[in-house]
């Protein structure tokens, strides 16, 4: 089989100004920028610079999705993992995908 390009059919966005591509829109509208202090982690530089990081809760964010994360899950995937799938839900949102579309050979 030929292969005949690739088609974006949703957009997903999680990052310092929020978790949704209409967040990122305002944010870009209104020239907000989202960075602040570092609150993640220690570090010796953290009031030095500001920095863009996500400042949601990762399981609120699950839950909205009407998705429960299990202690295996939360124990194996790492954050940047959950920031991604995050994203990747709301492109499959918008693309209109079930998780049949997306158990499919041609997802990916």
């Amino acid at each position: 089989m030929k292969n005949s390009g690739v088609a974006i059919t949703g957009l997903g966005f999680i990052g310092a100004v929020g978790n949704s591509t209409a967040k990122l829109r305002q944010a870009l509208n209104h020239g907000q920028d989202g960075l602040g202090a570092l609150t993640l982690f220690k570090s010796e530089l953290a009031g030095e610079f500001p920095v863009g990081q996500y400042r949601g809760t990762l399981e609120d964010d699950f839950r909205a999705r009407r998705r429960t994360l299990t202690r295996r899950e939360l124990a194996r995937l790492s954050r940047s993992d959950l920031l991604a799938l995050i994203a990747a839900a709301e492109a499959f949102t918008q693309a209109r995908l079930s998780s049949r579309d997306v158990d499919s050979p041609r997802a990916g």
